[in-house]
């Protein structure tokens, strides 16, 4: 689909004023549609390991799929990891196919998965501070 069919498609089952997570890969698209009336659309945060943190994150749900979603269905039947050559171990790389659906779950739930944060020792802190006559 193009952008502006795209935009059509989301203001006509009316979600234009709803936040939408898009892939940052594509940031010339995220433009073309907050043009065309889609303000709360939002590049995807990417970074290394996102991917396999995103797929744990869906693992811990039960995902139900309504049959009609047959292009869903075919992508989590097909999606696989990727093998590494010498040992024909799975490896923890996703194979870059049958994955587009997948993707788009994941994006549009990563607001909600919060990364696990270093617990910080606020007494160790204050001695040093205090050390230094502050």
């Amino acid at each position: 689909m193009l952008n502006d069919e795209i935009a059509n498609v989301i203001k006509q089952l009316g979600y234009a004023k709803e936040e939408i997570t898009a892939d940052s890969a594509e940031q010339k698209s995220i433009a073309e549609l907050r043009n065309l009336g889609l303000k709360r659309i939002l590049p995807t945060k990417k970074g290394k390991g996102s991917v396999v943190q995103g797929l744990q994150f869906l693992m811990q749900f039960e995902i139900i799929v309504d049959e009609r979603c047959f292009k869903t269905i075919e992508e989590f039947d097909n999606y696989t990891w990727q093998k590494d050559k010498d040992t024909g171990e799975y490896t923890n790389e996703p194979v870059d196919t049958y994955n587009h659906c997948i993707d788009s779950l994941r994006y549009s739930v990563e607001r909600f998965y919060r990364p696990v944060r270093k617990r910080t020792n606020v007494g160790s802190k204050v001695d040093t501070i205090k050390s230094l006559g502050l």
